[in-house]
């Protein structure tokens, strides 16, 4: 141990330590260290912190790393998947800085959710996709056969759908009125 006028330096012996000589150092206040290896449990009572772009890295090459670069949040897996695993947790949200608003959520077997502006606008459910409001796609496509086509209606009162040989409108619920409501359109048949 070295005393200096602001500071004690303490040489340590990695070796001695291995072979079971120094049962470890016990600190009340701040460690400032260019370098700190553990060849044990590390447990930090009153929090870590490291400084901008400072990775906490584990594995024996840095595969997995945390860090902050001054400006964003930084997860890395530099080798194999990235996983996510919530131990007796029913669901996992992503929402905005103070959690007033969900942005993403995956309930255990249930839905999983996206928001925009904290309302839900697209989730799974048990018979497909529920989209919440007005769906733009570039294309649609139906899988043929009997049972699959363009349903409308809560009780699928239209359905539009092709059996892989011919096509059908099925109106099940009133009349079925095929009109133009411009002036000098006309319906070609």
């Amino acid at each position: 141990i070295i005393y200096g006028q602001t500071h004690v330096n303490i040489l340590y012996d990695v070796d001695k330590a291995a072979l079971g000589i120094s049962t470890g150092v016990n600190v009340a206040g701040f460690v400032t260290a260019t370098g700190l290896r553990s060849l044990g449990v590390t447990t930090c009572g009153a929090g870590l912190s490291l400084g901008d772009s400072v990775k906490a890295q584990f594995g024996n090459s840095g595969d997995f790393t945390i860090d902050h670069d001054g400006s964003n949040n930084n997860l890395r897996s530099n080798v194999g998947n990235l996983n996510l695993f919530l131990a007796d947790t029913k669901s996992f949200s992503v929402g905005n800085s103070d959690f007033s608003e969900d942005m993403f959520r995956v309930t255990e077997s249930g839905a999983v959710t996206l928001f925009h502006n904290g309302n839900s606008k697209l989730a799974t459910g048990p018979a497909g996709v529920i989209v919440t409001g007005i769906a733009t796609a570039s294309g649609f496509r139906a899988a043929d056969g009997v049972t699959n086509g363009v349903k409308i209606g809560d009780g699928e009162d239209l359905i539009i759908q092709h059996n892989g040989t011919n096509s059908f409108i099925d109106n099940n619920t009133g009349d079925l009125y095929i009109q133009t409501t411009g002036s000098g359109d006309d319906i070609l048949i």
